[in-house]
């Protein structure tokens, strides 16, 4: 369906043929962007509702946790990043944390939380180019 930016939905790639047991739910500029597995309750993405430029990303995600995995609004933790600083702390306590970094949101994100729970000087995040980056991203992280 329309809605989503093309600039989010691929980088430069996309799926144009998905096998029997799927349906097409989202599509974009002739790319296949969201799936439904036709007897299953399994779904599949190939775009990124969660930022901020995404057309009604945040209506998708909402839907996605409250109509289709059912989860209730009290479910929902009030203050995920406290609680995951206080984690880190717990678990680390004294020490200094090695962290290989990807590049990517996940692990980027890692080092954030960990530098903002231990501090800077606790933290060692070096940049892995894993073979999987996009042309020349290694050398802007």
């Amino acid at each position: 369906s329309s809605g989503i930016n093309a600039e989010y939905g691929t980088h430069g790639y996309g799926i144009t043929k998905i096998g029997p047991e799927l349906r097409v739910i989202a599509s974009s500029d002739g790319f296949i962007q969201g799936v439904q597995h036709v007897n299953r309750p399994i779904y599949g993405v190939q775009f990124h509702p969660e930022v901020d430029l995404t057309i009604h990303g945040r209506e998708i995600l909402r839907n996605f946790c409250y109509k289709i995995c059912g989860i209730a609004i009290s479910d929902v933790m009030k203050n995920r990043q406290a609680l995951c600083l206080e984690d880190i702390r717990n678990s680390v306590q004294d020490k200094t944390v090695l962290a290989l970094l990807s590049g990517g949101v996940d692990s980027t994100v890692l080092a954030a939380l960990l530098t903002k729970a231990l501090g800077p000087g606790r933290v060692l995040a070096i940049h892995i180019d894993n073979g999987l980056m996009r042309k020349n991203e290694s050398t802007l992280v």
